[in-house]
């Protein structure tokens, strides 16, 4: 199997729960810590342009959001679980509600404990949420840390640089997914189409050529010149795919 490695930052939220789920798996991981805000030059050409954070890269294999990078981490251990038995499609709603329903106040809140927040980082992510970032404003509203998720920790995890994360993607092929639900026709996509795949809330759209289409995911193929070819895995809740204009290279 090809090393576990997570692209984040340590502010980020959804990182958090994606680390915690390592340690709760039990899985030995690396670290590529990236920019707080973009641009992330050596992430871009190995997720073409996709911006949300985390990203989880096993090989050649890019998992993007965390929705569908929870499914990766279950599967790489049989320590513990992220599912309770006869529960998972309970847990994955429960976890989708919650992330969708309490995301920005999350934000706000950690921004509102943190004095000296780059106002760089305030500025850029501002228009994306719509709400207010004032720390003066939002220190007060903080809780205190739930200090039992806390004691999850964070599992065994080394550093690696950017360079060495481009080096195992160039180092591995992609998988070849023959995953496909014939419903797909019915948004006129057939596989190797050319399509875009964008967050339905917020984000920009990452192109690529379809290579699956599932109950539960969307697999593209994305190429790039310092990295070679590389799948983009991504979760059907909450991403729309559309046919794309291919642009000239």
């Amino acid at each position: 199997m090809s090393e576990v490695i997570l692209h984040h930052y340590p502010l980020s939220p959804y990182s958090e729960k994606i680390r915690l789920a390592l340690g709760l798996k039990g899985v030995s991981w690396n670290s590529v810590e990236i920019p707080v805000w973009t641009p992330r030059p050596k992430l871009t050409p190995m997720t073409g342009g996709y911006r949300r954070t985390p990203i989880l890269q096993m090989g050649a294999e890019f998992y993007c959001d965390t929705l569908r990078i929870l499914k990766a981490v279950e599967q790489l251990s049989t320590s513990g679980t992220l599912y309770p038995k006869g529960q998972e499609g309970l847990a994955k709603a429960f976890g989708w509600w919650i992330e969708k329903g309490s995301f920005f106040n999350e934000v706000c809140l950690t921004i509102g404990n943190m004095p000296g927040l780059p106002q760089e980082l305030i500025d850029e992510r501002l228009p994306l949420f719509g709400v207010n970032l004032d720390p003066q404003e939002l220190r007060p509203k903080r809780a205190l840390y739930l200090q039992r998720v806390g004691a999850v920790g964070h599992g065994k995890f080394s550093e690696m640089t950017p360079d060495q994360a481009i080096d195992a993607a160039k180092a591995n092929e992609p998988s070849e997914p023959d995953g496909w639900l014939p419903e797909a026709k019915n948004v006129g996509l057939v596989r190797g189409d050319w399509v875009s795949v964008t967050p339905d809330d917020y984000g920009n759209p990452v192109c690529g050529s379809l290579l699956a289409w599932t109950a539960d995911e969307v697999v593209v193929r994305h190429e790039d010149a310092s990295v070679g070819k590389v799948n983009l895995h991504f979760p059907r809740v909450g991403f729309d795919t559309a046919p794309a204009a291919r642009k000239p290279a």
